[in-house]
């Protein structure tokens, strides 16, 4: 080979490599802008999320905040009846209840037929009296509200208003509790009141959100139980951490990205936290959407 066709050979050879890594180094970099223009498309959607869930959960507080400022509420102690102390099932009737009950029973009976989303709204004291509305058919011997989870709950919240736990309820929707500490005219505490907030209404708006061609939602309370997942609706009302490392690394992560397989394959996940709730919401698409736009 003479050295015309060998410096020749090498031109080429360099000039092939040179090209090749150009074409890697242009790869690399559409990988990267494909990435952050999906992860800016995500971030936008969760945050318009974040603020659709503040405005359907807006009515809640709003009730609870005006019920809970009402006189007859702020006066109630001690002119409501107690349970605490009976010893069988009682039934509870309309025509049972004290005058004073009555007023407190109406009021909130109107507000609950005001909006569709309403379940039970409750008030219990610290001294153990309480009233609803709806009434239940019966209620449980020495029934004390001062000993349920989302009464303890809101009493150790340091915001007046405060969100239960979401919760699955024996028709399968899941719901949660808006809850109120009430204070009498002397704003010493006399109680909370919880008004019951069904989330079927806010989980289907969710399901149906899409993301480029493959992206969905799913919504996570603070402990991790996941509230939504149209992609394996029987993670509902499991823990994200209890499920797998990937999922556990789905909540443990805050307004990021994560790269994971949830056993569907391997999956892009951007990730954003509501903070005054502390549920995480994330949007989970097929890596391969990522690599198809990066291919075209």
């Amino acid at each position: 080979m003479s050295i015309r066709t060998k410096l020749l050979t090498a031109f080429f050879l360099c000039l092939i490599l040179a090209v090749v890594s150009i074409a890697a180094f242009q790869l690399r970099i559409a990988r990267t802008t494909a990435r952050a223009v999906f992860k800016e498309q995500a971030a936008g959607q969760l945050q318009r999320v974040d603020e659709r869930i503040a405005t359907f959960l807006d009515p809640g507080k709003m009730s609870a905040r005006y019920l809970a400022g009402l006189d007859v509420l702020k006066n109630a102690r001690g002119q409501l009846t107690s349970y605490t102390n009976t010893t069988s099932q009682t039934i509870l009737l309309y025509a049972n209840h004290n005058e004073y009950e009555r007023k407190i029973y109406d009021e909130f009976l109107r507000i609950g037929k005001g909006n569709a989303n309403f379940g039970l709204i409750f008030m219990g004291t610290e001294d153990g009296q309480f009233v609803q509305a709806p009434e239940k058919d019966t209620l449980g011997p020495g029934y004390d509200p001062r000993k349920r989870p989302w009464y303890q709950g809101a009493m150790a919240q340091s915001e007046d208003i405060s969100l239960s736990s979401p919760y699955q309820s024996s028709s399968g929707a899941m719901v949660c509790s808006v809850v109120s500490k009430i204070y009498d005219t002397k704003r010493n505490i006399l109680g909370v009141l919880s008004i019951d907030y069904s989330l079927s209404e806010l989980t289907k708006a969710l399901d149906s959100i899409t993301v480029g061609s493959t992206g969905y939602i799913v919504a996570m309370d603070g402990s991790g139980q996941i509230l939504t997942d149209r992609q394996t609706p029987a993670n509902i009302t499991k823990k994200a951490p209890e499920i797998s490392p990937a999922w556990n690394s789905i909540f443990s992560t805050q307004n990021s990205v994560v790269e994971a397989n949830l056993g569907k394959g391997d999956k892009y996940i951007v990730t954003h936290t509501i903070p005054s709730l502390g549920w995480r919401l994330a949007i989970i698409y097929d890596k391969a959407e990522v690599q198809e736009s990066v291919d075209a």
